[in-house]
């Protein structure tokens, strides 16, 4: 029910009370005209309390940055919510849609953007209506309104629309933050978390959520709801409201709820109600018994029973139990106890869990994928046991329930690409399969469970990790994650890599993401990282300067996952070159910190990324002066290396691996040195006739050898055809190919063949930004706006040139084009470069 007091009320003129909110007349909450402490203090006086808390919101939407709930605000929802046996509905069901358009902009805004009166409010809505041409919604009940003084300003009428837009308005943001659908599918289930009284039944809670949500997923028509988003959601108790409530919530059509208590020494008791949640009454409901050590067989009675009374109206088909690919109970008790921990990202005591099992059951699949998710948040990506785990789940995948199937071939496809190392080097002839596999597999995953969030958040790992293979972008990975955060606001896991790759667009961008993180109290190894990078971006002392104060006594993880936030930042102070040069300076326990050479590479690429050539090169150590690695490469191709050094390492690269080579054919190109490309065209053609594993990646560096051997003899267009003719899949990391053909076609004026491979991101970004990233950033931005995508091109101009501000002479002329870029764009020049 709508609370009094939205619309217009009593200006009482309390102190603090914000003249924004105030100068049409209206009076947006009583609490809007208080401090959040006395909002705070106010006790319940004749059930408005509610309006208090809800005020408080409403008065951070206005006055604040996102997510508009502050301490102050969650403190008092929480009290409230945990005071009432139901959930408080503050608002109408149904909202006009351009009022949740509305307020997707509005929370898209800064904060000095946002409508700020009743008024502003009631105008953009207006011509949200007018551009939509939707029919006036008005509330289905009438509004309450607290009386006011005997004269009305004149601006009565602004001020009751506003107040009755920012009601419906919050409304609409409360139910579009939370994923809430507006519709009911008739075929989704949500399986809701058993009332349970007993400790010692207590695991059975949740787990009967897992057990049942999986049997049925995938019964004919039947969807059920991921278990993880039920048991976020979940108020109340096991009753028809709380189904009712579940069911809206999620868009689940169906609901099942019920008990599980003692019925005897040995014995257990479960009842069982399937509720028709769009009805609003219960379909069937059952009574069952079997031995306290066998809940497991309960649960599938109760799966044949839901199913046969589903089967009466839609063609469910013969029932068939999938289960989790366990018979051992021991074994499927550990995994459960493991799933609780992990839906509280308590990584620890999850695996803790998951490796019991895996020792109860060594086929166990679901916790082998379980412990391999652990391990990869716990370390990293390429941690060899976390991969192990996943492979050996994917050779265990019989059986299982289609979601859970469809999961696990993902992660199995992702330790295999994994494996291949970073950028692919150790990629072998089937990666590139694989690579398409796992795309195709994902994106089925979301088309097939569309309010899924592990799926979303699936496709969100797959473009952060892979996706610059696969030529998918950042605003991609963001989408993916996006989806995922609206579905399950509380995973914490699916807001880190948003935090990294939003920096490219500015720190608003990361505190999108950054803030709602840290409000969930995450419980994860990263906290300690992004509560420094929080830190970092609130800091008024001038980053480099502080940083060293403020890094002391952290760990190197929460080091390296701040450098991971800043690195691809275009910010004038250069936090993430600070961050490197202290990692660069001490040493570390933690992988992969404490890897011989790594935090030095690390600090030599954070510095050319921004540009220091000459200083980048002087932090590369002796025994990295190898053609081999990358950062070399990146290195010479800047001009940061002197020509004799590069020449004599570069020709050491003829008597090593064939891959090894690849990086330096640029260089021979630009020397016009068409003897070592001849020579290196021989040795490749030779490896591809006498060895058989190595001969597709042989048979590229063959061709790409050829292709930089006509660049260099000044044949352009021969070498742009044997460029084309190469399958990017035989070698990843070969990337420095793809950036020459992208230089060519765009110096030719072929944007539409150019521009395939510019909307996707350089390999290099995997990592961290390489040097030659700001330069393909550039080279996409020329197409961008050649071809008319001009908010693509403003954005490319402006971070490259908020990449290079500081760059040395030799980099200045490509700032230059990005300025000159933007003021074309723009007309504001530099000024379009965040700060």
């Amino acid at each position: 029910t709508l609370v009094a007091d939205f619309g217009i009320g009593r200006a009482v003129g309390a102190p603090g009370q914000d003249e924004r909110l105030t100068e049409t007349g209206t009076v947006v909450g009583t609490a809007a005209y208080m401090s959040p402490e006395q909002a705070a203090g106010e006790r319940e006086v004749d059930g408005r309390s509610d309006v208090y808390s809800l005020g408080v919101v409403l008065y951070e939407m206005l006055a604040g940055e996102p997510p508009f709930t502050g301490p102050t605000a969650q403190a008092i929802i929480a009290r409230r919510f945990a005071e009432s046996p139901r959930p408080i509905r503050t608002v109408r069901d149904t909202v006009p849609p351009e009022l949740e358009r509305l307020a997707m902009r509005a929370l898209a805004r800064a904060p000095a953007d946002r409508p700020a009166t009743a008024a502003a409010f009631a105008e953009a809505l207006d011509a949200a209506r007018r551009r939509g041409g939707a029919a006036e919604t008005v509330p289905s009940r009438p509004i309450a309104v607290a009386p006011g003084p005997a004269r009305m300003p004149k601006k009565w009428l602004a001020g009751l629309i506003g107040g009755v837009i920012v009601t419906v308005l919050l409304g609409s943001l409360i139910r579009s933050r939370a994923g809430v659908p507006s519709e009911l599918n008739a075929s989704l289930l949500a399986v809701a978390p058993f009332d349970v009284l007993e400790p010692k039944l207590q695991l059975w809670s949740e787990g009967l959520v897992d057990l049942l949500s999986r049997n049925l997923d995938g019964a004919g028509p039947l969807r059920t709801v991921s278990p993880t988003v039920v048991v976020r959601r979940w108020h109340g108790r096991a009753d028809p409201e709380s189904a009712g409530d579940l069911g809206r919530v999620t868009g689940a059509g169906l609901a099942v709820y019920g008990s599980l208590l003692s019925a005897g020494r040995d014995t257990v008791r479960i009842r069982v109600t399937l509720f028709d949640v769009a009805r609003g009454k219960a379909m069937e409901e059952w009574d069952l018994r079997d031995a306290a050590d066998r809940v497991d067989r309960l649960t599938d009675s109760v799966t044949v029973r839901v199913l046969q009374e589903l089967g009466r109206t839609r063609p469910i088909g013969s029932v068939r139990l999938v289960g989790f690919g366990s018979t051992s109970l021991p074994a499927l008790r550990a995994f459960l106890q493991g799933e609780q921990h992990l839906r509280r990202s308590e990584w620890d005591s999850a695996l803790g869990y998951y490796e019991r099992a895996i020792r109860l059951d060594s086929t166990f699949p679901l916790a082998l994928r379980r412990a391999s998710t652990a391990l990869g948040w716990t370390r990293t990506g390429y941690d060899s046991l976390s991969n192990a785990y996943a492979l050996r789940a994917g050779a265990f995948n019989h059986r299982l329930p289609a979601r859970d199937s469809l999961l696990l071939l993902s992660d199995s496809l992702l330790a295999a690409l994994f494996e291949a190392g970073p950028l692919g080097i150790r990629a072998d002839s089937g990666w590139g399969a694989r690579l398409q596999r796992f795309f195709v597999t994902v994106e089925d995953a979301t088309a097939r469970y569309p309010d899924d969030p592990e799926a979303w958040n699936m496709l969100g790992e797959a473009v952060n990790h892979f996706g610059p293979f696969a030529s998918r972008s950042y605003q991609e990975e963001l989408q993916a994650f996006d989806r995922a955060i609206e579905l399950d606001s509380a995973y914490a896991p699916s807001y880190l890599h948003p935090i990294d790759v939003s920096a490219e667009w500015g720190q608003g961008a990361m505190r999108k993401y950054l803030r709602p993180y840290l409000a969930v109290g995450p419980k994860d190894v990263n906290a300690e990282g992004y509560r420094l990078v929080a830190r970092l971006l609130d800091s008024t002392s001038g980053a480099p300067a502080s940083i060293p104060t403020l890094v002391k006594g952290l760990s190197g993880h929460a080091v390296i996952v701040a450098y991971n936030s800043f690195d691809r930042l275009p910010d004038s102070t250069e936090t993430a070159v600070a961050l490197a040069k202290v990692l660069a300076s001490r040493s570390w326990s933690v992988v992969p910190l404490n890897r011989p050479g790594f935090t030095a590479r690390l600090f030599a690429t954070a510095q050319l990324a921004r540009g220091h050539l000459r200083a980048g090169y002087a932090s590369i150590p002796e025994n990295m002066l190898n053609a081999s690695l990358p950062v070399f490469a990146e290195a010479a191709v800047l001009g940061a290396i002197p020509v004799d050094l590069a020449d004599v390492t570069f020709k050491k690269a003829l008597s090593d691996t064939v891959p090894a080579t690849a990086f330096a054919y640029q260089w021979w190109a630009s020397r016009r040195d068409t003897a070592s490309l001849r020579l290196s065209v021989t040795r490749a053609e030779s490896t591809a006739r006498s060895e058989r594993v190595n001969r597709p990646r042989a048979l590229y560096m063959a061709g790409s050898a050829s292709a930089y051997l006509a660049l260099a003899t000044g044949d352009t267009s021969d070498a742009i055809q044997r460029f084309l003719a190469l399958s990017p899949n035989a070698c990843p990391s070969c990337y420095l190919d793809r950036l020459t053909l992208a230089r060519l076609l765009v110096d030719r004026r072929r944007d539409q063949e150019a521009w395939p491979i510019l909307r996707g991101e350089h390999i290099g970004s995997t990592l961290t930004p390489f040097p030659t990233s700001i330069l393909w950033v550039l080279l996409r931005a020329r197409v961008a706006e050649r071809i008319g995508e001009r908010e693509q091109a403003l954005h490319s101009y402006s971070w490259v040139a908020g990449m290079w501000r500081n760059a040395d002479p030799e980099l200045q002329p490509y700032v230059t084009e990005a300025r000159e870029g933007l003021a074309r764009l723009s007309g504001e020049g530099g000024k379009a470069v965040r700060r």
